[in-house]
């Protein structure tokens, strides 16, 4: 007898449970995008260093404007010109500064006024309009003070902390290397995809769309030879496929059917299966487990089936791999199912959706028909994935259900 299908979510556990972050890394600072932090950073120096103006106008002391408007401007002669990059002089009182956007602000100045509401004329400024004291002045320090938590390890470096941390000066950091995740299909019926297909062949989709999909997450996909439909073949490219790999991830050949050998191929090589088959739809001959300490996946060879369940389950395996915090749920996002579509009550289904809002801003889902495992025209006209909870036998018009955007 069939021992049960196991829940998603303790599968997505045993996953976890069996990855860690992979080694740290120095690298320059420049490179370091997508790479996760492997270690909080405090502030080098306050941000920023200086004061100084946030807009091109006119560096006065509040107190020599007050009373400024467009039918009585306040007149003050132009003391000094401010260029970002040069130390200004003190502004004398009854003076105003030119400057420039991100110039020091000269000692005595507490306000800068924008030059839209000014007027010069012959080396004299008027404001046509009385500053508040700090208007349009970036204070010292207004970012972040030296010493103080800059960043925690874990965070992905995005173009935002690479130019904080380009800022405080840092040149380079400590990162976790990125996992290598080894993509390998098998199948007698598979050609490369560049190749022209004869009578009951197929072009290898899987292996490319998983490809594409594993760089869209920052990891780093390396792509094998499709293995033939035989133990000792499959065995090979596995062992070949490992070397200087971080992950595997197989497609196809993880079902029951008589030419399906990968499962038969890992046992032999030592593979520690963590657990085959899980309740959902689609994805359900998912296995998984480690060989030589390394996270080894079975996916289902169907195109759809292979995304679906390398969305929900490698991802936060490699995720966690390479360092970055969190597990964070990918289907975070609520929506109301629009018709209503009948599922397996045991089973968590993943549907492909079209998502609009409504005039309340409510995503409203509708369930693409049919759906199917191999039906990659029906996964590129959905931009939403959607999840069919388990114990529900029927989605019915108006229910919420999770979904993530594609």
């Amino acid at each position: 007898m069939d021992k049960p299908l196991l829940d998603p979510d303790k599968a997505l556990r045993l996953v976890l449970d069996a990855v860690r972050p992979l080694p740290v890394e120095e690298r320059p600072l420049e490179t370091c995008a997508g790479y996760a932090l492997a270690e909080e950073i405090a502030a080098a120096c306050d941000l920023p260093s200086f004061d100084n103006s946030a807009m091109d106008g006119y560096a006065v002391r509040e107190e020599d404007a007050r009373g400024a408007t467009s039918k009585s401007p306040v007149q003050l002669p132009i003391s000094q010109v401010i260029a970002a990059g040069t130390v200004p002089g003190a502004l004398a009182a009854g003076t105003a500064a030119k400057i420039m956007t991100g110039a020091p602000m000269p000692a005595g100045a507490d306000a800068v006024l924008p030059k839209e509401y000014t007027r010069e004329e012959e080396g004299r400024v008027l404001l046509l309009e009385a500053p508040d004291v700090g208007d349009h002045v970036r204070r010292r320090g207004d970012d972040i003070r030296a010493g103080a938590p800059l960043m925690e390890g874990g965070r992905r470096l995005r173009a935002y902390e690479i130019g904080l941390l380009a800022g405080q000066g840092f040149g380079e950091l400590r990162v976790h290397r990125k996992p290598r995740a080894a993509i390998l299909s098998s199948g007698d019926e598979l050609v490369p995809f560049r190749e022209p297909v004869g009578a009951g062949r197929i072009r290898n989709s899987s292996a490319p769309a998983l490809s594409a999909m594993v760089a869209s997450w920052g990891m780093e996909p390396v792509g094998c030879p499709i293995a033939p439909d035989r133990e000792e073949a499959i065995k090979t490219a596995i062992d070949r496929a490992l070397e200087g790999a971080d992950a595997l991830l197989l497609c196809g050949g993880v079902s029951v059917g008589d030419f399906d050998h990968t499962r038969a191929a890992l046992i032999s090589l030592g593979f520690e299966e963590s657990f085959w088959r899980v309740a959902i739809r689609p994805g359900k001959p998912l296995l998984f487990g480690t060989l030589g300490g390394k996270p080894v996946f079975g996916l289902p060879g169907n195109p759809i089936s292979t995304l679906v369940t390398a969305e929900v389950f490698v991802r936060p395996a490699l995720e966690k791999m390479a360092g970055l915090r969190g597990g964070v749920d990918a289907f975070d996002r609520v929506g109301v199912i629009e018709e209503a579509f009948d599922k397996p009550r045991a089973l968590r289904h993943f549907l492909f959706c079209s998502m609009r809002s409504d005039e309340d801003g409510v995503a409203r889902l509708r369930v693409l028909q049919p759906q199917g495992s191999a039906m990659l025209t029906m996964g590129a006209k959905a931009d939403a994935l959607a999840v069919g909870p388990i114990g529900a036998a029927r989605l019915e018009p108006g229910m919420e259900v999770r979904f993530k955007r594609l």
